[in-house]
């Protein structure tokens, strides 16, 4: 087959220049567009599974990661954002098989495919396994840092051992036990206190726990998934009682992650919603303000949001 290499290129530049701006349905069109022109070309697959898991089309986008990895399946980038894609998505068994294959066909990688098997064991329960990967990956580091990264690996190693033996003692169904582990964590581990959260949700809604893991992924420039996050806690919090404070810091968490994704727009919704729930925030009038004044927005939208705040004792 015949490939218009100007015109693949032309497309690709273009969707990755909407990717940047989050017009991701867009930058999916013009993906699709350079696929018609090489549809071997692997980094087109993985650039436009970021878009499609932006736009929600997770089947989607995990279809594209597998098509790339199909097309490259010894490309370390594209084997990281596949079993990423996998874990992200609660295969870990697939996941875990996938990454042993590819371990044990190549040598053309570091400690990233042991480190994440040593997590997703330690997701499964299987502490000693999870260790034995993490000291894999540690003795591939370069020399001058391996004292430190094994010295880190075994502190994982304890870790999980410690959260596995606390929630075996605790009561395996209640919620509340996972998000007390979590807490525990928050500020030692925050891969684990996620992993621990996710659990936590999974057996029962929780805005704590949501607004935990956006605080997390918010601090690791995950805005994205930060953004998720909040909007999760938010759906809870709507069917229970209002707390003034917890409520107060998901709208700061959710429109603060929305203006670092650039999505202005939805930001300024959510800052009028924050309003009309009467929660008050010398940070959102902030950021809303420098919206209105950079971007030219509706100036009755603006005096609309704005009239009316003041900042709560709590902040």
């Amino acid at each position: 087959m015949k490939v218009n290499s100007m015109s693949n290129n032309a497309h690709f530049a273009k969707a990755d220049e909407y990717a940047s701006e989050n017009r991701h349905q867009e930058a999916v069109d013009e993906f699709e567009m350079a696929l018609k022109s090489n549809p071997d070309h692997a980094d087109t697959y993985r650039r436009m599974a970021t878009s499609l898991s932006a736009l929600g089309r997770h089947d989607e986008a995990h279809t594209a990661l597998q098509q790339a990895v199909q097309l490259q399946p010894d490309n370390p980038i594209m084997v990281h954002e596949f079993s990423d894609n996998l874990e992200r998505n609660g295969s870990y068994r697939e996941a875990l098989k996938f990454l042993k294959d590819y371990t044990a066909r190549s040598s053309d990688f570091g400690y990233h495919p042991y480190h994440m098997m040593g997590r997703i064991l330690g997701k499964l329960g299987n502490i000693s396994e999870s260790y034995e990967n993490y000291v894999k990956g540690a003795r591939l580091n370069p020399p001058s840092k391996n004292k430190e990264n094994y010295a880190h690996m075994q502190f994982r190693y304890l870790q999980f051992k410690y959260v596995h033996n606390r929630a075996k003692k605790r009561d395996p169904n209640n919620p509340v036990s996972f998000y007390n582990l979590a807490q525990d964590l928050f500020d030692i581990d925050s891969s684990s206190a996620v992993d621990i959260l996710e659990t936590a949700t999974n057996l029962m809604p929780n805005a704590d726990a949501y607004l935990m893991m956006g605080e997390i992924y918010r601090k690791g420039l995950r805005m994205y998934t930060a953004v998720n996050c909040y909007k999760r806690a938010l759906d809870v919090f709507k069917d229970a009682v209002p707390q003034i404070p917890q409520l107060g810091k998901i709208y700061e968490g959710l429109i603060e992650s929305l203006f670092a994704c650039g999505r202005r727009k939805e930001m300024l919704t959510y800052a009028k919603e924050a309003k009309d729930m009467n929660v008050s925030s010398s940070r959102i009038k902030m950021l809303h303000d420098v919206v209105i004044d950079r971007f030219g927005y509706d100036p009755e939208d603006s005096d609309q949001i704005a009239n009316g705040w003041a900042v709560p004792d709590w902040l």
